[in-house]
């Protein structure tokens, strides 16, 4: 299981294929509030609720979604290596983001706060918007610390409810903070503000002036006319590049297609490393017995389980134990490998245990 984001009251997680979001500190009112939205609003870009277990412990509602990370982690990996996005990227990123808005919006439902962390990539690049009905996750509650990226509305901040301005802010907002890790075509980039730039370019700087107005009756009430503005300056400004959204999914696959996981191990050493990381055996006999079953079975048939009484037979050869105890040996065995770090790895399946089928497993003398 991976935890996408962790925010007071609720935890994004990632486990096995399956998107959940799961509330903690008794917020299944906000989970209510969640699913209701996300049942009501219809976009390619926001995640459709696929179940709800509001009586589980913990509560929580699954999507149909296979995002695997974080626009904010997409980003921090892109500044570690030095690379930026082509700034048609960055526009086809917010136009992705007012889409989804937009969508929302025809429902009755607002945001108030956008953070690179409401966006989701799952493995193929695709974007995906999640906070209909809860400002999730960009409102992280006080004395926490602020999501990434965050763009929050001045009204909203001063508890003031959200609005369609609200979210129209937090759009232009979105975009401007992509600025820094964008390739910023040679004219923005000379571009100062101020006199010089309503001088030079009018319609950008009267969709700078207007967007991010500090007063909401002075902005576009709408991401229709919000929509306008953008168009206005397209006209005028021949430099500004085009939306490239197959340009955004190409960056985003980059760093969330995982490569092939891989499972070595060193039987001399007793040793296994999953993707590189250590998982040492040594003083484990029988869990090491039991996977180096398993894998030995994956080389034969990847997808095939080993029965339980096989793994009883691998991990305590020539020992006869009562069924019912030697059933408790090899769960406690398998518990002890999730932990260590095969937890994603091994399966169940049949009534009986196997390797991951995606699996590299390679065995060394």
């Amino acid at each position: 299981m991976t935890t996408l984001i962790e925010r007071p009251g609720l935890t994004l997680v990632q486990a096995r294929g399956a998107l959940r979001l799961l509330a903690t500190d008794g917020a299944t009112g906000r989970l209510a509030a969640v699913a209701a939205a996300h049942e009501a609003v219809h976009s390619p870009h926001i995640p459709p609720l696929e179940g709800r277990a509001l009586d589980a412990a913990p509560p929580g509602l699954s999507f149909a979604c296979a995002a695997e990370r974080t626009a904010a982690q997409v980003i921090r990996e892109r500044v570690a290596v030095g690379k930026r996005f082509h700034y048609g990227a960055a526009i086809a990123f917010n136009e992705l983001l007012m889409d989804a808005v937009e969508a929302m919006h025809a429902r009755g439902f607002y945001l108030g706060a956008i953070s690179w962390e409401n966006v989701l990539i799952d493995p193929e690049g695709a974007a995906w918007l999640v906070g209909a009905g809860d400002n999730y996750p960009a409102r992280a509650g006080a004395g926490a610390v602020p999501a990434a990226g965050l763009i929050e509305a001045p009204e909203v901040m001063l508890g003031y409810p959200a609005t369609a301005a609200s979210d129209v802010f937090c759009l232009y907002g979105v975009l401007r903070s992509l600025l820094p890790f964008a390739e910023v075509p040679p004219f923005l980039a000379a571009l100062g503000p101020g006199r010089a730039q309503a001088a030079a370019y009018p319609e950008i700087h009267a969709l700078t002036e207007r967007a991010s107005a500090p007063d909401p009756l002075r902005r576009p009430g709408s991401v229709a006319e919000l929509r306008s503005l953008y168009r206005a300056v397209r006209a005028r400004v021949p430099e500004m590049p085009d939306a490239d959204p197959e340009g955004l999914r190409r960056v985003l696959a980059e760093h969330t297609r995982p490569s092939a996981p891989s499972l070595r191990l060193d039987r001399e050493r007793r040793v296994a490393a999953l993707n590189g990381a250590t998982i040492d055996l040594s003083r484990r006999s029988a869990q090491w017995r039991i996977l180096a079953r398993l894998c030995e079975e994956h080389a034969r048939a990847p997808g095939r389980a080993v029965e339980l009484d096989a793994l009883v037979a691998a991990g305590w050869p020539a020992e006869r134990i009562l069924p019912r105890a030697a059933r408790a040996r090899v769960y406690v065995a398998l518990s002890g490998l999730r932990k260590a770090g095969l937890e994603a790895t091994l399966l169940t399946r049949d009534g009986g245990y196997l390797l991951d089928p995606a699996l590299d497993v390679q065995i060394e003398p």
